[in-house]
Order: C-alpha cells, then structure tokens, then sequence
C-alpha cells in the first residue's frame, strides 16, 4: 500500500447571528486540513498520483 499526504492550513470567519454573547461579533477560525490518498499500484513512473493534482484538487475545493 502506497500512501500520499498532503497538510494545508487556512482562515476563515463568521459571526453568529442572535447568538447571546461574543461569538455574535465577527471573529476567526484558522484550520488545518490533512489530505491522504492511498493506491495498491504506482504507476509506470513509480507515482500513484502527482502532488500537483491533488494541491489543485485541494486548493479549488477550501475556495469552494
């Protein structure tokens, strides 16, 4: 079994509408994101996937 990972971090905010206390005002979460993918077989050039890919797959989904 083969394994790849990737670990990305971003920021994100938002407020809580009606919320009784401060989480109503405007305030920031940052995340991390670890990103694996698994194959039985590589292939003819000994890679079962190209990181770009997955960082391109990764970055299009966190902009969502």
């Amino acid at each position: 079994m083969f394994e790849l990972k990737i670990v990305t971090d971003f920021a994100s905010a938002h407020s809580l509408r009606d919320y009784p206390g401060d989480c109503a005002r405007l305030h920031g979460h940052n995340w991390q994101v670890e990103v694996s993918v698994c194959s039985q077989v590589l292939d003819e050039s000994g890679i079962a996937i190209d990181f770009r890919e997955i960082k391109k797959k990764l970055s299009w989904w966190l902009k969502g």
